[in-house]
């Protein structure tokens, strides 16, 4: 069988985009085939002075603690972090980054202890990188650690692709910040 160009280019979009709802969607993508918790590819090395998927946090997650002494004070939290506790000192920026224009704005569950440091930011992928309809982009929060105690960061979503309705995990996203003096 022979495929005419256009044919090919329909074909290889097709792919694209199973493709990218399958890696976009879960917002698991590095998680293991044995279940493991996610990784933590996301937070920088330099700003993490541990972090451990068998340090298992009160929300079930992997818990992330930001050393002070190598303070740039900044962190950053994607799909990846869902469910991980974040333990900050106060005046550390929080950076959220969920990949889909689907999800909503995160916000905070206490402003005083964690609050926005201005509105969230929707980025589109650029002009024929991505299939319309599948939310390619990001959605991104600055938050910062104003006084000690615990706030939870959360946003949801309910499409998770053009026709295709989020279930269970996909639809909701929340890591728990501890900030400490």
């Amino acid at each position: 069988m022979r495929l005419d160009r256009r044919r090919l280019t329909r074909l290889v979009a097709v792919l694209v985009a199973v493709a990218s709802l399958a890696g976009g969607c879960g917002g698991r993508a590095s998680e293991t085939a044995a279940g493991s918790a996610p990784a933590l590819e996301s937070v920088s090395p330099s700003t993490v002075g541990s972090a451990s998927p068998s340090t298992v946090g009160s929300t079930g997650g992997p818990s992330i603690s930001v050393n002070p002494s190598r303070d740039p004070r900044a962190v950053e939290v994607t799909e990846t972090d869902r469910g991980s506790v974040v333990t900050v000192a106060v005046g550390t920026t929080i950076s959220v980054v969920l990949h889909s224009t689907y999800w909503s704005a995160p916000a905070s569950s206490n402003q005083r202890i964690v609050g926005p440091a201005g509105p969230a930011t929707v980025t589109p992928a650029s002009p024929g990188t991505c299939l319309p309809g599948i939310g390619c982009g990001t959605v991104t929060s600055i938050f910062v650690a104003r006084a000690i105690g615990d706030a939870v960061l959360t946003a949801g979503r309910t499409v998770c692709g053009e026709a295709l309705n989020c279930s269970g995990a996909d639809k909701s996203w929340n890591v728990v910040i501890q900030v400490r003096g």
